[in-house]
């Protein structure tokens, strides 16, 4: 109940502030769903290596299957084992355009949207969170300020009536004698 008085007692000015923060979070959501999308894209064009965590390229398997199966193939069927050896080196070159694309697609991609959401994020969010709570702190602050300066006001009103009670009792007693 606390919290959203202070919130209702803010000052105006905030609003382009927190349109900004709020801004920096749906591009963090943004980022974060582009090197997930992204990274998906790679794994289509691998599968599953043998260590965990680790992937081939499609086209590496099938390029060493061919290899392997066109040189058994040859002695017996010579033009199909050419045509083989001939698949064998366009998956050759598929699979190292796919490689060179990964590693476009990780250095122009995934790694700096990975950094700015690790660094550069990260630290923008510790200041903004250090920066809501000083203006929190601030604010009641001033709101202890205002309560002061109005319990003073208060007192003085108190006091100058006092007086006046005071003087009033005087004129009183003064008339009733």
């Amino acid at each position: 109940m606390g919290q959203s008085n202070s919130k209702k007692a803010m000052p105006d000015y905030e609003a382009p502030l927190r349109q900004k923060i709020q801004l920096l979070y749906n591009i963090r959501d943004f980022a974060t769903e582009i090197v997930s999308a992204t990274t998906e894209v790679i794994d289509a064009f691998n599968v599953p290596g043998p260590e965990p965590k680790r992937t081939h390229n499609v086209a590496i398997g099938l390029a060493s299957y061919l290899s392997v199966h066109g040189t058994i193939c040859s002695p017996f069927f010579e033009e199909y084992g050419k045509f083989l050896f001939l698949m064998r080196a366009g998956y050759d070159k598929i699979s190292r355009e796919q490689a060179i694309f990964h590693q476009k697609v990780i250095d122009k991609v995934i790694e700096p949207f990975e950094k700015w959401l690790t660094v550069d994020y990260k630290h923008m969010h510790e200041q903004i969170l250090e920066l809501r709570e000083r203006a929190k702190r601030q604010h009641i602050a001033a709101s202890k300020i205002a309560k002061e300066a109005h319990n003073s006001y208060l007192r003085q009103l108190i006091e100058a009536m006092d007086d006046y009670n005071d003087r009033i009792s005087k004129i009183l007693e003064q008339h009733a004698k």
